[in-house]
């Protein structure tokens, strides 16, 4: 698991994709956060064409694989029991078709309350965890090292889950940045702007909220209303994002 994630941020970054995260409501507030990558533009780069075409269906329901593995899973310290069990509401999704140039990941995460978001980057984390390969999963090979540059940019695109202060009622949805990450967001620009990375506006974000309440109003100018007014979403690039860190910032009042 570990090297494919390297392997996965290394192509993002030199071929640039589209990064969505997508919250999907129900009436109790609870439902499902998810962050999808589509890296079409690395299969239309071309390669062997002589290669054998590929196509990858994978579906990851990690709830299923703790039941299967639990008696393993209660040999470990009650410490690894802890983070393991914060898998089970994790769904991995890859889907690769080389005729068609199309390669995309989705990981999903059924919430109960939103609280419970603050787990999705630790249940990421806890996938990279060494017992999960000796049990079968990902890769078995334990000798690769941890990558700090990696490590960072696995951080910054998991963690953005927690990047953000979100409410959600039957009246009103809002989510707006946290305060310490416009700090961060601005002091990594302070180092950044004489040298802006080439790659930054080729990574397009986009952030979708799906509701069962009809939207009256939304305060962000670049909000799009999807058409049966029970959704909006917002997309800006990386460097936008850079540039100001406010730029996600929603506020969605529903018809009463």
């Amino acid at each position: 698991m570990k090297k494919f994630l390297a392997f996965f941020i290394t192509c993002l970054v030199l071929t640039g994709c589209v990064i969505q995260e997508e919250f999907n409501f129900n009436t109790d507030a609870s439902g499902v956060y998810s962050i999808a990558f589509n890296m079409d533009a690395l299969m239309g780069m071309g390669g062997d064409e002589n290669k054998e075409k590929e196509v990858i269906d994978t579906v990851i329901t990690f709830a299923s694989f703790l039941e299967e593995k639990k008696d393993s899973i209660a040999q470990l310290p009650l410490e690894d029991q802890e983070r393991l069990e914060l898998l089970r509401p994790l769904t991995f999704m890859m889907n690769v078709n080389d005729s068609l140039q199309k390669m995309d990941m989705r990981m999903s995460y059924a919430f109960k309350t939103l609280d419970d978001i603050e787990n999705f980057s630790e249940a990421v984390d806890a996938a990279n965890i060494k017992e999960l390969n000796d049990m079968g999963f990902g890769n078995s090979d334990t000798t690769a090292t941890d990558d700090s540059g990696i490590q960072k940019t696995s951080e910054d695109l998991f963690g953005s889950a927690n990047a953000y202060t979100t409410k959600f009622t039957k009246r009103r949805f809002s989510r707006i940045i946290k305060p310490e990450s416009r700090e961060e967001l601005f002091g990594k620009r302070d180092t950044t702007e004489t040298a802006e990375s080439s790659f930054d506006d080729a990574i397009v974000l986009r952030q979708v909220y799906k509701f069962p309440y009809k939207i009256k109003s939304v305060d962000n100018a670049r909000a799009k209303i999807h058409a049966d007014f029970m959704g909006v979403e917002v997309e800006a690039n990386m460097m936008q994002l850079n540039k100001n860190p406010d730029i996600f910032n929603i506020v969605v009042e529903f018809e009463r």
